[in-house]
């Protein structure tokens, strides 16, 4: 399941506790009504300015890796013509007689292995970083979804993904959207940090 399914599927789950009827009510001529969550997320200006935020991070935390890939860029162009065709035996006997190569390999992989690193670290604080803002996403959206169900007069409230079909008067993602635009257009967005090596979690 991918990351933006993922949390979709969590922010579907705010409906839940609308959803609870029992049999008998839909005996009583029960209203339903469907609410897309994938579409509030995509659409809304605050499901827009998450993406933005969350993109403008991405964008500032690779900036900050570009000095790191530029020097792995320049070792690689240094090193792979000197160690091109040879196997692992051959490459080590090389730089068991020239201290000098020896040293430039090791710097290499030093480097790369440093960029690496920081490249995995970069994309487990973006996705923190993303998680966190779907949580303001969410309590954000979670009273204007009870004040559109409450206004709409239904019974039951259920996810459009889930409903096989119903008709489009049924739907009230549109009501959901823009009381969503104007009561909480902006999200804040907190880029989250994972602890220092050796720092206390």
């Amino acid at each position: 399941m991918s990351l933006f399914k993922s949390i979709v599927s969590a922010l579907a789950l705010l409906v839940a506790p609308l959803a609870t009827l029992s049999p008998a009510a839909f005996a009583q001529g029960t209203k339903v009504v469907t609410m897309d969550t994938a579409r509030v997320l995509a659409e809304s200006a605050a499901g827009q300015d998450i993406q933005q935020k969350i993109a403008t991070i991405g964008s500032t935390m690779a900036t900050e890796l570009e000095p790191q890939r530029l020097t792995v860029e320049s070792g690689f162009q240094e090193v792979a013509p000197i160690t091109e065709g040879k196997t692992p035996q051959q490459l080590e006997a090389d730089m068991a007689a020239d201290p000098a190569l020896a040293q430039k390999v090791a710097l290499y992989a030093n480097n790369l292995q440093r960029y690496q690193a920081g490249m995995q670290r970069a994309n487990q604080e973006l996705e923190l970083t993303r998680r966190a803002a779907f949580v303001e996403f969410r309590k954000a959206l979670q009273p204007v979804v009870q004040s559109v169900f409450e206004t709409s007069g239904a019974d039951l409230l259920l996810e459009r993904e889930e409903v096989i079909y119903a008709a489009a008067s049924l739907d009230v993602t549109d009501q959901i959207i823009a009381k969503m635009n104007e009561v909480a257009p902006t999200v804040d967005v907190v880029r989250q940090t994972l602890p220092q090596q050796g720092q206390a979690e």
